[in-house]
């Protein structure tokens, strides 16, 4: 068997790993990545406060 941790990895680090690896499985969840990167940078702290509210009507 070989040892990963030798080989170059693609992703700079293990959270862009992770998070491309939950893209991968869970496509639906693409939407709200791809709707992210068309807002003003200043509009993300507003969307996080809305999805953390859905979040704990859960």
């Amino acid at each position: 068997m070989e040892d990963d941790s030798e080989q170059p990895s693609y992703y700079l680090d293990e959270n862009s790993r992770d998070t491309a690896q939950f893209l991968f499985e869970n496509p639906n969840y693409k939407v709200l990545f791809d709707a992210s990167r068309k807002i003003k940078p200043e509009d993300i702290g507003f969307v996080k406060e809305l999805l953390d509210r859905f979040a704990k009507e859960d």
